[in-house]
Protein backbone atom coordinates (compact mmCIF):
# COMPACT_ATOMS: atom_id res chain seq x y z
CA UNK A 1 0.00 0.00 0.00
CA UNK A 2 1.51 3.42 -0.92
CA UNK A 3 2.77 5.52 1.96
CA UNK A 4 0.35 8.05 3.44
CA UNK A 5 1.05 10.01 6.59
CA UNK A 6 -2.62 9.61 7.55
CA UNK A 7 -1.73 5.96 8.20
CA UNK A 8 0.79 6.99 10.87
CA UNK A 9 -1.42 8.27 13.69
CA UNK A 10 0.94 9.57 16.36
CA UNK A 11 -0.94 9.46 19.64
CA UNK A 12 -3.51 6.64 19.32
CA UNK A 13 -4.15 3.75 16.94
CA UNK A 14 -6.13 0.59 16.29
CA UNK A 15 -5.09 -2.08 13.79
CA UNK A 16 -7.36 -5.05 13.10
CA UNK A 17 -7.70 -7.94 10.67
CA UNK A 18 -9.05 -11.44 10.15
CA UNK A 19 -6.35 -14.13 9.92
CA UNK A 20 -6.42 -17.71 8.62
CA UNK A 21 -2.82 -18.89 9.06
CA UNK A 22 -0.98 -21.95 7.78
CA UNK A 23 1.96 -22.66 10.08
CA UNK A 24 3.49 -25.34 7.83
CA UNK A 25 7.18 -24.50 7.48
CA UNK A 26 7.00 -21.46 9.77
CA UNK A 27 10.54 -20.73 11.00
CA UNK A 28 10.35 -17.34 12.79
CA UNK A 29 7.08 -15.45 12.41
CA UNK A 30 4.69 -14.08 9.80
CA UNK A 31 4.26 -10.36 9.21
CA UNK A 32 0.66 -9.12 9.14
CA UNK A 33 0.43 -5.30 8.81
CA UNK A 34 3.63 -3.35 9.24
CA UNK A 35 5.31 -0.04 8.51
CA UNK A 36 8.76 -0.69 9.98
CA UNK A 37 11.67 -1.20 7.59
CA UNK A 38 15.32 -2.15 7.59
CA UNK A 39 17.14 0.29 9.92
CA UNK A 40 20.08 0.29 7.50
CA UNK A 41 17.88 2.48 5.27
CA UNK A 42 17.39 6.16 6.29
CA UNK A 43 16.10 7.26 8.78
CA UNK A 44 18.31 4.40 10.08
CA UNK A 45 15.97 3.26 12.81
CA UNK A 46 12.74 1.35 13.21
CA UNK A 47 9.72 3.66 13.30
CA UNK A 48 5.97 3.08 13.03
CA UNK A 49 4.08 -0.07 14.00
CA UNK A 50 4.32 -3.78 13.32
CA UNK A 51 1.94 -6.71 13.76
CA UNK A 52 3.09 -10.29 13.43
CA UNK A 53 2.08 -13.86 14.16
CA UNK A 54 4.64 -16.05 15.88
CA UNK A 55 5.08 -19.69 14.88
CA UNK A 56 3.60 -20.69 18.25
CA UNK A 57 0.38 -18.90 17.25
CA UNK A 58 0.78 -15.83 19.48
CA UNK A 59 -0.26 -12.45 18.02
CA UNK A 60 2.28 -9.64 18.59
CA UNK A 61 1.94 -5.87 18.17
CA UNK A 62 4.86 -3.44 18.32
CA UNK A 63 4.99 0.35 18.22
CA UNK A 64 8.13 2.45 17.72
CA UNK A 65 8.77 6.15 18.24
CA UNK A 66 11.06 8.28 16.07
CA UNK A 67 14.13 7.30 18.14
CA UNK A 68 13.52 3.59 17.62
CA UNK A 69 12.28 3.01 21.17
CA UNK A 70 9.91 0.04 21.19
CA UNK A 71 6.91 -1.17 23.16
CA UNK A 72 5.46 -4.60 22.35
CA UNK A 73 2.61 -6.82 23.50
CA UNK A 74 2.04 -10.54 22.96
CA UNK A 75 -1.37 -12.18 23.08
CA UNK A 76 -2.21 -14.80 25.67
CA UNK A 77 -4.46 -16.62 23.21
CA UNK A 78 -3.16 -18.77 20.36
CA UNK A 79 -4.43 -18.17 16.82
CA UNK A 80 -5.39 -21.58 15.38
CA UNK A 81 -4.43 -22.76 11.91
CA UNK A 82 -6.95 -23.20 9.15
CA UNK A 83 -9.83 -21.04 10.49
CA UNK A 84 -10.42 -17.30 10.45
CA UNK A 85 -9.72 -15.50 13.73
CA UNK A 86 -10.19 -11.79 14.36
CA UNK A 87 -7.20 -9.98 15.89
CA UNK A 88 -6.78 -6.34 16.91
CA UNK A 89 -4.50 -4.13 18.92
CA UNK A 90 -5.17 -0.68 20.32
CA UNK A 91 -2.95 1.99 21.81
CA UNK A 92 -4.48 5.00 23.57
CA UNK A 93 -1.20 6.76 24.41
CA UNK A 94 -0.85 4.91 27.71
CA UNK A 95 -1.68 1.23 27.20
CA UNK A 96 -1.29 -1.40 24.50
CA UNK A 97 -4.12 -3.93 24.32
CA UNK A 98 -4.74 -7.04 22.24
CA UNK A 99 -8.17 -8.39 21.33
CA UNK A 100 -8.87 -11.87 19.99
CA UNK A 101 -12.27 -12.64 18.48
CA UNK A 102 -13.69 -9.45 19.99
CA UNK A 103 -12.51 -10.14 23.55
CA UNK A 104 -9.85 -8.23 25.46
CA UNK A 105 -6.85 -10.59 25.66
CA UNK A 106 -3.93 -8.65 27.18
CA UNK A 107 -2.97 -5.16 28.37
CA UNK A 108 0.41 -3.57 29.12
CA UNK A 109 1.41 0.02 30.01
CA UNK A 110 3.67 1.81 27.52
CA UNK A 111 6.62 4.16 27.83
CA UNK A 112 6.68 5.87 24.44
CA UNK A 113 4.57 8.97 23.80
CA UNK A 114 4.17 9.05 20.01
CA UNK A 115 4.37 6.57 17.14
CA UNK A 116 7.10 7.50 14.68
CA UNK A 117 6.50 7.87 10.96
CA UNK A 118 8.51 7.15 7.83
CA UNK A 119 8.16 7.29 4.05
CA UNK A 120 7.99 3.56 3.34
CA UNK A 121 4.94 1.70 1.98
CA UNK A 122 2.54 0.02 4.41
CA UNK A 123 2.79 -3.72 3.87
CA UNK A 124 0.06 -6.29 4.44
CA UNK A 125 1.43 -9.82 4.69
CA UNK A 126 4.17 -8.96 2.24
CA UNK A 127 7.77 -9.74 3.13
CA UNK A 128 10.41 -11.66 1.16
CA UNK A 129 11.61 -13.60 4.21
CA UNK A 130 8.64 -13.79 6.59
CA UNK A 131 5.58 -13.02 4.49
CA UNK A 132 2.23 -14.26 5.78
CA UNK A 133 1.33 -17.85 4.83
CA UNK A 134 -2.43 -18.22 4.74
CA UNK A 135 -5.13 -15.57 4.30
CA UNK A 136 -5.56 -12.02 5.63
CA UNK A 137 -8.92 -10.27 5.24
CA UNK A 138 -10.65 -6.99 6.14
CA UNK A 139 -7.60 -5.17 7.46
CA UNK A 140 -8.17 -1.70 8.92
CA UNK A 141 -6.13 1.05 10.57
CA UNK A 142 -7.77 3.73 12.75
CA UNK A 143 -6.37 6.95 14.21
CA UNK A 144 -7.86 6.28 17.64
CA UNK A 145 -8.16 3.44 20.12
CA UNK A 146 -11.48 1.75 19.40
CA UNK A 147 -13.52 0.85 22.45
CA UNK A 148 -14.04 -2.74 23.55
CA UNK A 149 -17.66 -2.57 22.41
CA UNK A 150 -16.66 -1.31 18.94
CA UNK A 151 -14.18 -4.16 18.50
CA UNK A 152 -16.77 -6.65 19.70
CA UNK A 153 -19.24 -5.25 17.15
CA UNK A 154 -16.72 -5.62 14.33
CA UNK A 155 -16.06 -9.22 15.32
CA UNK A 156 -19.79 -9.96 15.66
CA UNK A 157 -20.45 -8.57 12.17
CA UNK A 158 -18.30 -11.42 10.83
CA UNK A 159 -18.52 -11.90 7.08
CA UNK A 160 -21.02 -9.03 6.83
CA UNK A 161 -18.10 -6.62 7.19
CA UNK A 162 -17.61 -3.78 9.64
CA UNK A 163 -20.25 -3.09 12.25
CA UNK A 164 -23.13 -0.85 11.23
CA UNK A 165 -24.88 1.67 13.41
CA UNK A 166 -27.59 -0.28 15.24
CA UNK A 167 -30.40 2.24 14.76
CA UNK A 168 -29.77 3.91 11.40
CA UNK A 169 -28.28 3.33 7.96
CA UNK A 170 -26.78 6.83 8.02
CA UNK A 171 -25.53 9.19 10.69
CA UNK A 172 -24.44 12.84 11.02
CA UNK A 173 -20.74 13.69 11.22
CA UNK A 174 -19.46 17.05 12.39
CA UNK A 175 -17.07 19.03 14.50
CA UNK A 176 -15.41 22.40 14.80
CA UNK A 177 -12.46 24.24 13.27
CA UNK A 178 -10.74 26.68 15.62
CA UNK A 179 -7.69 28.84 16.08
CA UNK A 180 -5.06 27.86 18.64
CA UNK A 181 -6.83 30.00 21.25
CA UNK A 182 -10.20 28.36 20.62
CA UNK A 183 -11.88 30.95 18.40
CA UNK A 184 -14.06 29.47 15.65
CA UNK A 185 -12.78 29.78 12.09
CA UNK A 186 -15.55 30.57 9.61
CA UNK A 187 -15.64 29.57 5.94
CA UNK A 188 -13.04 26.83 6.30
CA UNK A 189 -13.71 23.99 3.87
CA UNK A 190 -14.00 20.47 5.28
CA UNK A 191 -13.98 17.50 2.92
CA UNK A 192 -15.26 14.00 3.69
CA UNK A 193 -13.99 11.24 1.40
CA UNK A 194 -15.17 7.63 1.45
CA UNK A 195 -13.27 4.48 0.47
CA UNK A 196 -14.49 4.80 -3.14
CA UNK A 197 -12.93 8.25 -3.45
CA UNK A 198 -16.25 10.09 -3.45
CA UNK A 199 -15.91 13.47 -1.71
CA UNK A 200 -18.46 15.74 -0.02
CA UNK A 201 -17.71 19.29 1.10
CA UNK A 202 -19.01 21.53 3.87
CA UNK A 203 -18.07 25.05 4.96
CA UNK A 204 -17.80 26.05 8.60
CA UNK A 205 -20.28 28.56 9.94
CA UNK A 206 -19.56 31.83 11.77
CA UNK A 207 -18.55 29.91 14.90
CA UNK A 208 -16.40 27.33 13.16
CA UNK A 209 -18.88 24.44 13.21
CA UNK A 210 -19.52 22.10 10.28
CA UNK A 211 -21.78 19.10 9.77
CA UNK A 212 -22.43 16.38 7.19
CA UNK A 213 -25.87 14.79 7.24
CA UNK A 214 -26.74 11.23 6.16
CA UNK A 215 -23.24 9.76 6.19
CA UNK A 216 -23.41 6.01 5.56
CA UNK A 217 -22.44 4.14 8.74
CA UNK A 218 -20.10 1.16 8.82
CA UNK A 219 -17.43 2.70 6.58
CA UNK A 220 -14.03 4.37 6.91
CA UNK A 221 -13.74 8.04 5.90
CA UNK A 222 -10.99 10.62 5.53
CA UNK A 223 -11.87 14.13 6.75
CA UNK A 224 -9.62 17.03 5.82
CA UNK A 225 -9.73 20.80 6.30
CA UNK A 226 -8.49 23.77 4.25
CA UNK A 227 -8.48 27.47 5.02
CA UNK A 228 -7.08 30.42 3.09
CA UNK A 229 -6.11 32.19 6.32
CA UNK A 230 -4.80 29.33 8.44
CA UNK A 231 -2.56 26.28 8.36
CA UNK A 232 -2.90 23.13 10.45
CA UNK A 233 -0.34 20.83 12.03
CA UNK A 234 -2.73 17.97 11.29
CA UNK A 235 -5.37 18.70 8.67
CA UNK A 236 -6.53 15.11 8.11
CA UNK A 237 -8.41 12.60 10.24
CA UNK A 238 -9.21 8.98 9.36
CA UNK A 239 -12.29 7.53 11.07
CA UNK A 240 -14.41 4.40 11.01
CA UNK A 241 -17.96 5.74 11.41
CA UNK A 242 -20.40 3.50 13.26
CA UNK A 243 -22.55 6.09 15.07
CA UNK A 244 -23.21 9.84 15.33
CA UNK A 245 -19.95 11.82 15.50
CA UNK A 246 -19.83 15.47 16.60
CA UNK A 247 -16.21 15.98 17.66
CA UNK A 248 -13.99 15.68 14.60
CA UNK A 249 -12.18 18.91 15.40
CA UNK A 250 -9.28 20.70 13.73
CA UNK A 251 -7.06 23.31 15.36
CA UNK A 252 -4.98 25.83 13.40
CA UNK A 253 -1.37 26.62 14.18
CA UNK A 254 -0.78 29.86 16.16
Amino acid sequence: MPNSQTLFPATAITVEAWLKPDYTGCSRFYRIIHTVQNPAIPPNTFTGYHTLLQCDGKFVAEIYDNTGARNAITSNAVIPAGIFTHVAFTWDGSNLQTYINGNLDNTIPTTIYAIGSNSFPIRIGNDAAVGFKGQIDETAIYNRALSASEIQSIFSAGSDGKCLAPTAASVPVGGRVTTANGRGISRARVELTDARGETRMANTNLFGYYRFETVAAGETYVLSVKSKRHTFASNTSVLFISEDVADVNFTALP
